[in-house]
């Protein structure tokens, strides 16, 4: 199993588990809340497994390319998650909690970048010796 691959079942997991303790929690925060941390586990579990592919894409090509490609990523994702939180905030207020999404997106977020940063290491690491 390659390391992508890996990361890629960690990000599932990891969402998942987010999800699952939004659920538990969900009679708690309510159910626009809810809805709010499952945009959020969504939002952040597509743009990490997005990353881990680019990374993965990136990663045999030289050395501008992969850090080009692993830049844009990260612009990417950040531009996504705030036009995606925008849209939450301006147009379905009534329907998803904005903050809520915005909680479970920054800390998904922050696990998942760490992941990535910890994949392209690890193979780094493997590949020079």
């Amino acid at each position: 199993m390659t390391g992508s691959l890996r990361q890629v079942i960690a990000v599932c997991g990891i969402a998942a588990a987010a999800a699952g303790m939004g659920y538990a929690l969900r009679v708690r925060i309510g159910e626009v809340a809810w809805r709010g941390v499952v945009a959020g586990v969504v939002l952040a579990a597509i743009g990490a497994i997005a990353g881990v592919l680019l990374t993965d894409w990136a990663f045999g090509k030289e050395p501008r390319v992969f850090f080009a490609a692993l830049g844009l990523g990260l612009l990417g994702r950040l531009f996504l998650f705030c036009g995606a939180l925008l849209t939450v905030a301006l147009r379905w207020q009534d329907r998803v909690d904005a903050t809520a999404m915005a909680v479970t997106l920054l800390g998904l977020y922050v696990v998942f970048q760490v992941m990535e940063v910890r994949l392209a290491i690890t193979r780094l690491r493997t590949r020079n010796g």
